[in-house]
């Protein structure tokens, strides 16, 4: 009430902006903390009002996430290891010694995870404690999950909006499988064109949200 007194006053000054920020942040930071302890959100980092609450949520329930912040870039390991419990895969538990050749850095909890994408076909890099691409993501869901609802040839027109898969070669058609799908429709920056971003690096909140959307197709 005081600052906005102050504003129709004309009076405000850059003490009482900044003020008022710390105010709202030390209200946000008391309601997520509240919110935590009362159940309504399974993290103590995950606010209601952020974009990917809800896939974070999801990837809770369904026992997908693994330990790091939602800002962080998704690690190959971690990612691997959310796109496999969300696809079903309930051995997630335990060490392994490594058996992926092409493998030669990967933290011993993902281990097993490493080994069963190996035997199953699945690519992988070979330092799995670097970031994943968006690419290598939408090609391990795709393998897993050959099964969705909806057909790669269902939606053309928001495949053939994308302009920076043309170099993709036979990877062109896990971007149709899943933008046909719902599940990963890249950005729109002009309305009109839209970018996939193949090679950039994947968020863990970004992958939560395109699991929830996985999920949300593979239950129709």
């Amino acid at each position: 009430n005081a600052f906005i007194a102050a504003c129709k006053a004309r009076e405000v000054t850059q003490t009482d902006i900044d003020s008022f920020f710390r105010s709202i942040a030390d209200v946000e930071a008391a309601n997520l903390r509240e919110s935590y302890r009362r159940g309504i959100t399974p993290f103590p980092d995950l606010a209601t009002n952020v974009w990917y609450f809800s896939g974070g949520q999801y990837a809770h329930r369904v026992g997908a996430m693994t330990q790091g912040r939602w800002p962080e870039n998704a690690l190959a390991q971690d990612a691997l290891l959310m796109v496999l419990r969300a696809s079903g895969w309930t051995n997630a538990t335990g060490e392994c010694e490594l058996n992926a050749p092409s493998v030669r850095s990967v933290s011993s909890y993902a281990t097993c995870a490493v080994n069963y994408a190996h035997e199953k076909g699945l690519p992988l890099q070979e330092n799995m404690q670097e970031p994943v691409s968006r690419i290598r993501v939408a090609e391990w869901i795709t393998l897993l999950n050959p099964n969705l609802s909806a057909r790669a040839d269902s939606n053309l027109e928001l495949f053939n909006s994308f302009v920076d898969i043309k170099d993709l070669g036979n990877a062109q058609r896990f971007v149709a499988y899943l933008s046909a799908n719902g599940v990963m429709v890249g950005d729109s920056l002009d309305g009109k064109a839209r970018y996939f971003r193949p090679d950039a690096s994947l968020t863990r909140a970004a992958l939560a949200v395109i699991l929830e959307k996985l999920g949300q197709v593979k239950a129709l």
